[in-house]
């Protein structure tokens, strides 16, 4: 089964689709947004905030998991064993 539309394919009637067809047509963004724009359009500023937040939400969310596991195994050392015996 081939899961990689072509242009034609994604521009099919809801009907004519298969099911992947229709998965992938139904998760992707209409077909605007695939069009190319015209480079004279004015889009404004790039946003412009510190890098360093970014990073913070990043590590809290990331190692927020690492430490409740680490935190587990402290308490309940004889449950994450993986001793035969």
């Amino acid at each position: 089964m081939n899961l990689f539309l072509t242009h034609s394919q994604y521009l099919k009637k809801k009907s004519e689709m298969t099911a992947a067809e229709f998965l992938c047509d139904f998760a992707s963004v209409s077909a605007e947004l695939h069009e190319l724009k015209d480079e004279t359009i004015d889009r404004g500023r790039p946003p412009i905030h510190p890098v360093w937040r970014d990073n913070a939400f990043i590590i809290s969310r990331g190692l927020a998991p690492l430490a409740i596991q680490q935190v587990s195994y402290w308490l309940f050392p004889s449950e994450f064993s993986h001793s035969s015996t």
